[in-house]
């Protein structure tokens, strides 16, 4: 099908579950989790609701990767962003692992302080909040 000059065909993205159907598992799973959460919330079982959601939005992620190498599809597929052309060069992630490393030193200490200063056992008394 063509639309003025350019090619409308739909994308490849799927192509994996096809290839492999296993993968099918994937989206199958998604929409049992979600299907659970749904029953979780209508029978009012709030601590089973907050293990299933992280649990299902991680699992939902994780369907994404069915849709790979292409992860960003467009309607001509050599301009579509694949992972290979997604990828930061090496400079890049060094830099970025040397600042995440940073961050994270840094929200170690500032954990390691908060608790230090605020130790010790809370006065439930009427003079103390």
């Amino acid at each position: 099908m063509q639309f003025g000059s350019h090619d409308c065909r739909a994308p490849a993205s799927l192509a994996n579950y096809f290839q492999y159907p296993v993968t099918f598992i994937v989206p199958v799973g998604v929409v049992l989790s979600l299907a659970a959460i749904w029953f979780l919330i209508a029978t009012h079982s709030r601590s089973s609701i907050s293990i299933f959601l992280p649990l299902s939005i991680f699992y939902a992620g994780w369907c994404l990767l069915g849709t790979l190498p292409t992860c960003c599809p467009h309607y001509r597929s050599r301009r579509d962003i694949t992972l290979s052309r997604a990828l930061s060069g090496p400079h890049t992630l060094a830099v970025g692992l040397a600042w995440w490393a940073f961050g994270m030193a840094l929200a170690v200490a500032y954990v390691a302080f908060v608790y230090g200063k605020f130790r010790g056992k809370v006065i439930l008394d009427a003079g103390h909040h």
